[in-house]
């Protein structure tokens, strides 16, 4: 997995740099500090074959969105569409370690949709499945706190009846709720 990665790595990188090159129209990639990762569906979680991986790409995370460079195509969710990130774990057959995987869940013209990704690391510090569960925790975490959903909170004087008001300006419905108190 190491070396194969290293190089995958270095061509997505230089594939990125070549379309920069060439005039590429739309949103740019930061190639060098952007995360590579891979875009899995759901149903290829525990499949045996060697690459499991529908696209492999560079993620890139800003104040205002995630956007997946993938070799074959570019997936934009700006903070409005993201209902929720999610880590799940999961342990293919025959497999002594755990695949960690971050599910973006999105609000699309379609519906929600689900964009499972995983981490594809290349540098000895960074394989052991228990620094790739914490890594793609951290990613989570941050995609998380883009979401723009509806808060809820508790005014003290309707505390006896339990009601909870939801505040005005919602953006984006969908989302899992924050709440204050």
């Amino acid at each position: 997995e190491w070396p194969l990665n290293r190089s995958l790595d270095r061509r997505l990188r230089r594939a990125w740099r070549r379309r920069l090159l060439a005039g590429w129209q739309g949103r740019k990639p930061n190639v060098d500090s952007s995360r590579m990762v891979e875009y899995v569906p759901r149903e290829l979680w525990t499949a045996t074959q060697l690459d499991t991986a529908e696209d492999v790409g560079l993620l890139e995370i800003d104040s205002d969105s995630v956007t997946f460079f993938g070799e074959h195509s570019v997936y934009h969710f700006p903070a409005a569409s993201l209902i929720d990130a999610q880590l799940e774990s999961v342990r293919p057959k025959g497999c002594f370690h755990q695949l960690h995987f971050i599910v973006i869940t999105a609000r699309t013209e379609t519906g929600p949709t689900e964009f499972p990704i995983a981490l594809r690391d290349y540098s000895f510090g960074q394989l052991a499945s228990p620094k790739r569960r914490a890594d793609t925790n951290q990613i989570c975490t941050q995609i998380q706190t883009l979401r723009q959903g509806f808060d809820f909170s508790v005014n003290d004087s309707s505390m006896n009846s339990s009601a909870a008001s939801v505040e005005s300006g919602q953006v984006n419905p969908y989302a899992a709720p924050s709440s204050t108190f």
